[in-house]
């Protein structure tokens, strides 16, 4: 949603960041960077405010060429244009929306999933929105009450306010650019996404970095409108939320404490606690209304493009905007998203889901892609959209956390189907798309914010290979292996075979353990020594420079090693590889047999299927390490400082997660015409926590992986996940050749 607000006879006041920038943002590509978050309508609306003002012309540097005349005696107003990407509701309602009666308007990105009676998941939430807004003089009070995420801008014509805002987490973005009244191009924008300013500015004196958007603070709702006893002056006033998020407490009844939803979920009968039965309930709860009901991209001929009857002016955007009602073609052909390894002519093969799940196989993921599994139809497909980075990507942790973590899931559903997609991210086609994601993630500018926003925004684009189990491969469990040194690494640190499939597993040849037992732990190892010697080959015959191995080689730390080069020896002495020194550059080589092994072994190339996802609303676990103590500081600050220091760290995360996680990930994965959804910062779920003594939800006097998030493992082995549940948090951020960090 945008609204561009020029303001030629008054000013603006009290708003705290002004961009020094005396052009304005160029309408056109703002209309771009919205329409590609709604592919399925685009609309704009223009409510004039003044017919005539004295002073510079509104209309903006490229209009001028066109439209000479432009003057003096130009309108001035609100301008809105709005996309929409249909979730729910028989038919797809185009926005701007607005009530014929009282002319009120309102543009509004969000999800009603609690607090209003009488909208079904199944009917459209903006219209009912609308009605309640147009029949209160209390408009915050009404949006008070709304439970899920998002982000509006309403326009009560009657008392010439302009309401706007993001929910009291901040689920969805809201950005705002405001330069000088003095400027010949004074604007006021509000919007869901930036685009680069045209002219290097400051928002602030003291700042360093040149940014002219702000995120919106979420502590209120803002209204924008006349000031008392100033003719012409527009203020901005901010309207606190009379039930602050902290205050959203669920009644506990000690005797007899109901789930807050319904039935609770199926837990073992051996009595699980109160903390658990309550979370579980709440945590499942949230996951069903984000599940059920979910529309599919609309049919060929419903996509709508076309101006309201109020439209002030014709514009060239619809050029922008290829009639291209399949969404997921339309992505395809234009989006960065699509991995350069993907040729322009490879048949992708559409999944048909309409949920997917961000899936790294930890147990965030794994306890989503459970409970999406209990509320979904039978039969109804669910996408696992798993990315991994580097030149050999089927070898990190997350990708083989992600195999265990489907077979785990297969082993408590059978009957669902359960498609991994394994989209792979090298550093070239990472720099291809970092000032793409850089311009999306804006005003976030760090390094972090950069590796995830791309490992998200390359995740939700949803092409890559469907991964297909024949049950025939070992796989290292990276948290459990540790490394002996006279007996190498445990011979049973594998995980027992899966026999789901009978097909052939693409990509099988780097994960097929070498021979002897002696390799067991050296196997990610020896085929990176082995792929590289066969790219890569020199003058130097098959020597490989350790340089060129580097981090893509996991698990050593896991194995004990504090450092690569000791692993590398360990396996130089078992007598698997070669080593040595040139030019002042390590570098390794297979031995004979080993090579002998992979040249004579090598499995019979399975094409994959390539394929694309079709899920729209996509699971993100974000929330979970920080309400419930998954970060390693976490634990740091627990054993330096104790529980009181614990609970200032997490209030800490919790309180910041709208200014630097949540906007960010809304414009990465909107941007790609989809949507993404947070259980975990669910608020009935955010309630349970509060309740609970914090022992409940964590012990980080226990070792890791069983004490942090202690409440959400519990919950994990309750639905028969057993592995997964033990795993560790890991980052492997991505190397981005150009990037510098504002941090």
């Amino acid at each position: 949603d945008s609204i561009n607000a020029e303001y030629m006879g008054g000013r603006i006041v009290r708003w705290p960041h002004v961009c020094s920038a005396t052009c304005g943002i160029p309408r056109a590509g703002l209309e771009a960077a919205i329409a590609r978050r709604g592919p399925d309508s685009f609309c704009r609306q223009f409510v004039a405010l003044c017919d005539e003002l004295s002073g510079p012309s509104v209309v903006e540097e490229e209009e001028e060429e066109e439209n000479p005349q432009a003057d003096e005696n130009a309108a001035v107003g609100l301008e809105l244009a709005a996309s929409v990407l249909h979730m729910r509701g028989p038919e797809c309602v185009p926005q701007p929306l607005v009530d014929d009666d009282s002319g009120c308007i309102l543009l509004w990105n969000g999800e009603v999933f609690g607090g209003f009676t009488g909208i079904s998941s199944s009917a459209n939430d903006t219209q009912a929105l609308l009605q309640q807004l147009v029949a209160t003089e209390d408009v915050v009070q009404v949006l008070d009450g709304v439970e899920g995420p998002f982000a509006f801008v309403f326009w009560n014509p009657a008392t010439q306010n302009l309401y706007f805002g993001r929910d009291k987490l901040g689920r969805r973005s809201l950005l705002t650019h405001y330069n000088s009244a003095n400027s010949p191009h004074p604007q006021f924008i509000i919007s869901s996404v930036s685009t680069p300013c045209p002219c290097s500015c400051q928002s602030h004196p003291d700042s360093s970095h040149a940014s002219c958007w702000q995120e919106l603070p979420v502590g209120a709702v803002w209204c924008l409108g006349p000031e008392e006893g100033g003719e012409g002056v527009w203020g901005v006033r901010d309207i606190a939320w009379p039930t602050p998020l902290t205050r959203l407490y669920l009644p506990v009844d000690a005797s007899a404490p109901p789930a807050p939803y319904g039935d609770p979920i199926d837990l073992p009968t051996d009595a699980p606690p109160h903390a658990l039965r309550l979370y579980a309930a709440a945590l499942s709860e949230a996951v069903r209304v984000r599940v059920v009901d979910v529309s599919l991209p609309l049919a060929p001929g419903h996509h709508t493009s076309a101006p309201l009857e109020s439209v002030s002016q014709p514009s060239p955007t619809h050029a922008l905007l290829p009639a291209t009602p399949n969404t997921a073609s339309f992505l395809l052909t234009t989006s960065p998203s699509t991995p350069s390894h993907v040729p322009s002519s490879s048949p992708l093969v559409k999944t048909g889901a309409r949920v997917g799940v961000l899936f790294s196989g930890g147990i965030d993921s794994m306890i989503l892609a459970a409970l999406a599994h209990q509320h979904l139809s039978p039969g109804e497909p669910l996408d696992l959209l798993n990315v991994s980075f580097g030149a050999f990507p089927s070898q990190t942790p997350d990708r083989l956390a992600s195999i265990r973590g489907l077979r785990e899931l297969r082993s408590i559903a059978p009957e669902r189907c359960f498609n991994l997609i394994q989209v792979d991210l090298t550093a070239d086609q990472a720099g291809h798309i970092t000032s793409w994601v850089a311009e999306l993630m804006h005003p976030c500018d760090t390094v972090m914010d950069l590796n995830i926003a791309t490992v998200l925004h390359t995740a939700a684009g949803g092409v890559g290979a469907l991964y297909v189990d024949d049950g025939g491969d070992s796989l290292p469990r990276p948290s459990t292996l540790r490394y002996n040194s006279k007996k190498g690494p445990a011979a049973d640190d594998t995980l027992p075979s899966s026999s789901s499939s009978s097909a052939s597993s693409p990509g099988k040849d780097a994960l097929r353990p070498v021979v002897g037992e002696a390799a067991a732990g050296f196997d990610p190892l020896l085929q990176a020594l082995w792929k590289e010697s066969a790219v890569n080959s020199t003058s130097d015959g098959d020597r490989v420079r350790l340089s060129q191995v580097g981090s893509h080689v996991l698990p050593w730390r896991e194995l004990g090693f504090q450092k690569m080069k000791k692993y590398v020896e360990a396996a130089r002495d078992a007598g698997l590889i070669q080593m040595g020194n040139a030019a002042g550059m390590e570098w390794a080589r297979l031995s004979d047999a080993i090579r002998a092994h992979f040249e004579t072994n090598q499995p019979t190339s399975q094409p994959q299927t390539m394929v694309q996802s079709t899920a729209r609303a996509l699971l993100l676990g974000i929330g979970a390490d920080e309400t419930l103590a998954g970060y390693g500081r976490h634990r740091t600050t627990f054993l330096k400082r104790g529980d009181e220091a614990l609970r200032t760290e997490l209030e800490m995360d919790f309180g910041r997660l709208w200014k630097r996680n949540l906007g960010r990930d809304d414009r990465i994965v909107s941007d790609l015409g989809k949507e993404v959804r947070l259980p975990f910062l669910d608020e009935q779920v955010l309630s349970v926590l509060r309740q609970l003594p914090l022992e409940d939800v964590c012990d980080l006097r226990q070792e890791l992986g069983v004490g942090d998030k202690k409440l959400l493992r519990t919950l994990g082995r309750s639905l028969g996940l057993t592995e997964s549940t033990g795993l560790q948090k890991t980052c492997h951020p991505i190397r981005h050749a150009h990037c510098k960090s504002q941090a």
